[in-house]
């Protein structure tokens, strides 16, 4: 057996392993014993390959509108997307990329129709915040040729990264705010890793990106080493002293500490690493969608909005901490946006409303010769107390109760009526102007 084929072996397993799991709420709720991982089947086979023929020929791929043919290190592929539509006047580009798709999912969201459908949906969004949204298709899904079985693995990673350049050539892009949910946030944690320059933002919701940590979660019993582990799939965790610097760069990790398919504290420990190696890096908890509370679009797509234009760190836990459910009060604008963003030291920040973090962090190193920055906030943001009311005050005349005219109290006010959540719901995003909810929740 040749030593490709065995590492092939070895990944397809690993796979399978750290799949995302997919079982309904009464399955889960039976105690089940794991299967042995020889007897799962391969990830691969699990999916179908698409666009066999695409992917090897730019003019059947480029033939359908908003595909791009790809060139990366080890091949080509087909790369689907969907962008909204109009002329924002902010110069940086929010691109998204979705979390990984089941296998019971994958005929309904396979197709390119289906990325187009999401991206029609938060036109609204687009047009409230004035930035320019595009749904990027990963390998295997949304149109996108590739197999989705390989997922989190270099090869997805070289693809979209590749497939960014492609775009950024294609549309005239210029600076870029990264944002995922689950599989995606995997996705743009390692676009960093890669080494990109042009990322103004990134924005994690219920990340995935400690690959190995989830890998240990989910099969605490296995005898693979982390360094398998790390040569099977990418882990953005073990990457992080890959990333640039750059002090203007700003990297929001959302996450419900009751996310059940990628554990709150993993997700902490990636911000707290980037911190660590000097990086600005803010985690918000938020209430996130499904049964297995997961699912950060609703939260991730304005704070990645907000960002792109220039908001502050506070205007964006605003975005993030928001009630997805109600309607979004977009707010103003900041400074008109420039394709180049401003050093953060520069950028007027409002305080943010933060507690102390889970554990003390070092200060972060900067590398020697840059300016002084504004006082690191806090690794966890969360929302302010309310406020108690102002005594009166001490001099205010007493009134006798006497000559006080009766008052019939006020009626309380209705209760807000709230969406029900149904088992395995959609993925909402309450706008003024569209409801998003093309995409069930996925890991």
């Amino acid at each position: 057996m040749s030593v490709a084929s065995s590492s092939a072996r070895v990944a397809a397993t690993l796979l399978a392993l750290a799949a995302v799991p997919t079982a309904t709420r009464a399955q889960r709720a039976q105690p089940q014993a794991p299967a042995p991982a020889a007897r799962q089947q391969p990830l691969t086979q699990q999916f179908q390959t698409l666009l066999e023929r695409e992917s090897r020929s730019r003019e059947l791929c480029e033939a359908a509108p908003e595909r791009v043919f790809v060139r990366y290190r080890d091949g080509t592929e087909c790369v689907a997307y969907a962008s909204t539509t109009g002329q924002p006047r902010t110069a940086t580009t929010v691109l998204f990329f979705q979390g990984d798709v089941s296998p019971e999912q994958f005929e309904t969201l396979k197709t390119h129709d289906a990325a187009r459908n999401f991206i029609r949906s938060a036109q609204g969004i687009a047009n409230r915040f004035d930035v320019r949204i595009i749904f990027v298709s990963r390998p295997g899904t949304f149109g996108t040729s590739g197999n989705h079985g390989r997922r989190r693995t270099e090869y997805e990673m070289l693809v979209m990264n590749s497939a960014v350049d492609a775009l950024k050539a294609r549309l005239g892009l210029g600076q870029l705010v990264l944002v995922g949910q689950s599989g995606g946030s995997t996705v743009s944690a390692a676009l960093m890793a890669l080494g990109r320059t042009d990322v103004a933002c990134t924005v994690l919701g219920s990340g995935g990106q400690n690959v190995t940590g989830n890998f240990r979660r989910r099969n605490p019993d296995s005898r693979t080493t982390d360094a398998q582990v790390q040569r099977a799939l990418f882990d953005p965790t073990a990457r992080i002293s890959a990333v640039r610097a750059d002090p203007r760069r700003r990297v929001f990790v959302l996450g419900d500490p009751t996310d059940t398919v990628t554990p709150y504290d993993l997700q902490i420990a990636y911000a707290q690493g980037l911190r660590t190696a000097g990086h600005h890096a803010i985690a918000f908890k938020i209430r996130a969608r499904g049964d297995m509370m997961h699912g950060a679009v609703d939260q991730a797509i304005p704070a990645a909005a907000r960002c792109a234009r220039g908001d502050s760190d506070a205007m964006i836990f605003q975005a993030a901490a928001a009630d997805p459910r109600q309607p979004l009060d977009v707010g103003p604008a900041s400074a008109p946006p420039t394709t180049t963003p401003p050093p953060v030291a520069a950028r007027p920040q409002a305080p943010v409303p933060v507690i102390p973090p889970v554990a003390a962090l070092p200060a972060p190193q900067r590398p020697t010769g840059q300016a002084p920055a504004q006082p690191t906030p806090p690794l966890i943001a969360q929302p302010p107390a309310a406020r108690a009311a102002p005594p009166p005050p001490a001099t205010a005349p007493v009134v006798p109760v006497a000559t006080v005219p009766p008052t019939r109290p006020a009626p309380p006010a209705a209760a807000p009526q709230l969406r029900p959540e149904a088992p395995r719901a959609p993925v909402w995003l309450q706008q003024p102007g569209g409801v998003l909810r093309s995409l069930p929740v996925s890991g």
